[in-house]
C-alpha cells in the first residue's frame, strides 16, 4: 500500500475483506477453497499477524468509533467492487485495504491496488495484476 498522503497518518493495521474461502482461510479453518461464505467476513491485520478489534483499541491504534467507521467503508468498498467484477465475469475473493487518520477522521488510503485483490473466474487466474486490469480496461472502454 501507498503511504498516506497530506499529513495523514497510516493506521498499522489492515482490513481484509473476504467473500469467497482464498487459500489462506481455507488453511486456516480447514474448510474447501472456493466456497461462497455465508457472509462477508472482516479481518484486521497488523505486521501479517490477524490482530482483534479489542486489541486494536486496547492498544490503542484506534477507537471503537475509528473502527466502525473503519467496517463501514470496507464494506462500503466490498459492496462497490462485488458488482464491478462480475461485469467483468471475476468474482471477488478478498481486497486488502488500509484506512489513515487525517486530523480527527478516518480516510481510506487513497487507491485500492490491483496487486490487494484476489479474484477468481470459477479458477485461481494466473498473472491476476494484469489479467484484472486488461478484463476491467476492456470492460470500462
Amino acid at each position: 500500500m501507498k503511504p498516506p498522503k497530506d499529513g495523514a497518518t497510516a493506521l498499522p493495521i489492515s482490513v481484509v475483506i473476504r467473500n469467497i474461502v482464498g487459500e489462506d482461510f481455507a488453511k486456516r479453518y480447514g474448510v474447501k477453497e472456493g466456497i461462497d461464505l455465508q457472509n462477508t467476513v472482516i479481518e484486521f491485520y497488523m505486521k501479517n499477524e490477524m490482530i482483534t478489534q479489542t486489541a486494536i483499541t486496547a492498544l490503542g491504534m484506534a477507537t471503537e468509533k475509528e473502527l466502525v467507521k473503519i467496517i463501514q467503508t470496507s464494506f462500503k468498498v466490498n459492496m462497490l467492487l462485488t458488482p464491478l467484477f462480475r461485469h467483468v465475469n471475476l468474482n471477488l475473493v478478498d481486497v486488502k485495504l488500509g484506512f489513515s487518520r487525517a486530523g480527527k477522521d478516518i480516510v481510506l488510503v487513497d487507491e485500492v491496488e490491483v496487486n490487494l485483490l484476489n479474484v477468481e473466474d470459477g479458477e485461481k487466474l494466473k498473472g491476476t495484476c494484469q489479467e484484472v486490469a486488461k478484463r476491467l480496461e476492456k470492460a470500462l472502454t
